[in-house]
């Protein structure tokens, strides 16, 4: 490591070390024996490997002198360190513990930040729990999202953070699916402190190993803890002390996970079950069934504990019940068929009624009036006349009888179909309380068949008054000819 690196550079005899890091500092502190024989050369190529980004300060403590600093690289400053180092051995008294400490003050630049020491920084973030691990994160990644580390020689990225070489030049790309999977939680769970932690698992989920193991576990516990959040009914975090899960499903637990606490779950299990909820159909389906089997799988009366076989479970009981839906489904499928064929049956049926009345009234009238012709011819009345004044003007009122009935059976014929029209559309709100809109509109066919049907009961009852009228309007043509004959 870089730190142990330049304090080598000033003494081959170290005779302890603490080094941490945190998300603003990595420091150093050395106890050493005595000064080597620096060459500035080499302490300026170590110096120059901290990036702009960063700033380094090295300080050297004497027992019973005053302290050394170096705070920049620049080739003058350092040679006036080394010949300070020099000039404080020579008064350094055999018995003297002499003390090293370097800092390294990380800046950000362009979204990106050093880490010198994976395992350090994961023991930071791990320490107090993994309640605060969160807001530690959180803290870093408000501003960076790309970490440089120096000890680390391959890529590795989860959906929101990107850990690179330390030379490498590569970004993390935005996450696009972050901000539906939070509002899918939001829908289907309450979690108190969603406005100021807007983690989701996925965040901390490596996709490759970095097989620094503090580092590793850390996110795979994270990546799991952070899943109760999104698979509860209720969750909130308070302050640092504790965080509350509660689910209710065949049976309600309530737990309280302290800074302390660890969980005793496999840690892909949480996860796995969070990633078959939130992809693909209705979250909140698959939520309730999934609280109901996990429910029963809890392991000693802990919701943090629940047993391996818990996401089959889940999987077996969800094909079941789309298996149960899928019949449900396909029955009320069936049952809007068997209404939209009985609706077009109805319409044709009350264009066959009014049909009916006018075939019967055209016909009794036609009828009638060839009766009494026929009649007039076989007597060979004295006055050769087929058609009275009186047989007119019982023709004129049995017409206007005969008008009568026209619209009224055209007057029952609108109000079949607006019964008709009344009837469908309600039908159809019924069907919106199970049916998605788009579904149901599927089903229906965008309502091209009752359309269809309205069409066909207008044109019946344009085509009737015609034919009515046309019929009435040749019969009387007929007999009035008939009656101006005598005159």
């Amino acid at each position: 490591m870089i730190l142990s690196e330049i304090a080598g550079l000033i003494s081959s005899e170290i005779e302890s070390e603490e080094i941490t890091e945190n998300n603003s500092e990595y420091i150093g502190s050395f106890e050493l024996k005595s000064i080597l024989e620096i060459d500035s050369t080499t302490l300026s190529n170590y110096l120059e490997r901290i990036p702009e980004r960063d700033s380094i300060d090295i300080k050297v403590s004497y027992e019973h002198q005053e302290d050394i600093y170096l705070n920049n690289s620049e080739l003058d400053d350092i040679n006036t360190f080394i010949e300070n180092l020099s000039n404080h051995e020579s008064f350094k008294e055999e018995k003297d513990t002499l003390f090293i400490n370097v800092r390294i003050l990380k800046g950000e630049s362009n979204n990106c930040k050093s880490i010198y020491s994976l395992d350090s920084i994961a023991k930071f973030w791990s320490k107090t729990g993994l309640i605060n691990s969160f807001k530690k994160i959180q803290d870093i990644s408000q501003f960076s999202k790309t970490f440089r580390v120096y000890d680390l020689d391959k890529t590795v990225r989860t959906s929101e953070f990107l850990f690179t070489p330390f030379n490498s030049l590569e970004m993390a790309q935005e996450n696009n699916e972050k901000h539906e999977v939070l509002e899918k939680r939001n829908s289907s769970c309450h979690f108190s402190n969603s406005s100021n932690l807007d983690f989701t698992p996925t965040d901390f989920n490596l996709e490759v190993k970095s097989e620094f193991n503090i580092f590793d576990s850390l996110f795979d516990n994270l990546k799991s803890f952070s899943s109760l959040f999104f698979l509860c009914n209720f969750s909130k975090i308070k302050g640092s002390e504790y965080a509350l899960f509660r689910i209710e499903g065949y049976k309600n637990y309530e737990e309280i996970f302290n800074r302390d606490n660890k969980l005793t779950t496999n840690n892909n299990e949480f996860y796995n079950i969070f990633k078959w909820a939130y992809t693909d159909g209705s979250v909140s389906d698959k939520l309730d069934l999934a609280r109901n089997i996990i429910s029963l799988h809890i392991v000693d009366n802990s919701l943090l504990n629940i047993e391996d076989s818990t996401l089959s479970a889940i999987i077996s009981s969800h094909r079941i019940y789309l298996k149960e839906n899928v019949k449900q489904y396909i029955e009320v499928k069936n049952k809007l068929s068997e209404f939209i064929q009985d609706s077009s049956n109805k319409a044709s049926e009350i264009a066959k009624s009014t049909g009916t009345y006018f075939k019967n009234s055209i016909w009794t009238l036609y009828s009638f009036f060839a009766s009494i012709i026929l009649f007039r011819i076989l007597a060979k009345n004295d006055g050769g006349v087929l058609i009275s004044n009186e047989i007119l003007l019982f023709f004129i009122g049995f017409s206007s009888i005969t008008l009568l009935i026209m619209r009224h059976a055209l007057g029952e014929l609108t109000e079949d179909k607006l019964r008709l029209k009344k009837n469908y559309y309600s039908m159809k709100n019924r069907y919106l309380d199970i049916l998605e809109v788009k579904d149901l509109d599927n089903i229906l066919n965008n309502d091209d068949q009752h359309l269809d049907d309205m069409k066909f009961l207008d044109n019946k009852t344009k085509a009737f008054r015609e034919l009515w009228g046309y019929s009435l309007a040749m019969l009387t043509i007929i007999v009035l000819l008939i009656w101006l004959a005598k005159m």
